[in-house]
This record gives structure tokens, C-alpha cells and sequence, in this order.
């Protein structure tokens, strides 16, 4: 199996939001009138800015999966975000 980067899964992540949650809450394709109404408004950008930050952690130090993930763990992967560790 290949392992996939954290740019090809940022970059998917990212590709999902737009598919499925378009440019506003009226062509989000996946919810019926019922969700779009506990949806509410969203900011398209602010989804994607932060689809795009939220693995920084695994960029030099790789993914550890969320059930074996340490406190420890977390620790590193946020000293990594910050700069101030190059490997986790």
C-alpha cells in the first residue's frame, strides 16, 4: 500500500470541501434542506485555509495514527508547528 504525503492528503482534503461544499451553503451537495439549516452560513476560504494548516505537525516528523497518538505525541507535533523541533 502507499503511504500517502501529507501534501497529497492536504491537497485532497482541501479538493473535498470545494466538491462538496461549493461557494455557499445553497450548493453544498450533500444536505438536504433540513442540514443546510443547521449548516448555516460558512466561509469557503477560512474551511480551506484551515484544511491546509491542519497537518503542519506531520510535514517533518510523519503521521502517527489518532488511536496510537501519545500526549507526548501531541507535544511534538506542536513544538514541529511552532519551529522549534525539526523531527517528531
Amino acid at each position: 500500500m502507499e503511504v500517502e504525503s501529507v501534501a497529497e492528503h492536504t491537497w485532497g482534503c482541501c479538493l473535498l470541501a470545494l466538491l462538496f461544499l461549493g461557494d455557499d451553503a445553497d450548493k453544498c451537495v450533500f444536505a438536504d434542506s433540513n442540514e443546510l439549516q443547521e449548516l448555516g452560513n460558512y466561509d469557503l476560504s477560512n474551511i480551506i485555509s484551515l484544511l491546509i494548516v491542519h497537518d503542519l505537525g506531520e510535514i517533518n516528523g510523519g503521521d502517527v495514527p489518532k488511536g496510537e497518538k501519545t500526549m507526548e505525541d501531541e507535544r511534538r507535533e506542536l513544538q514541529c508547528v511552532r519551529g522549534e523541533r525539526q523531527e517528531l
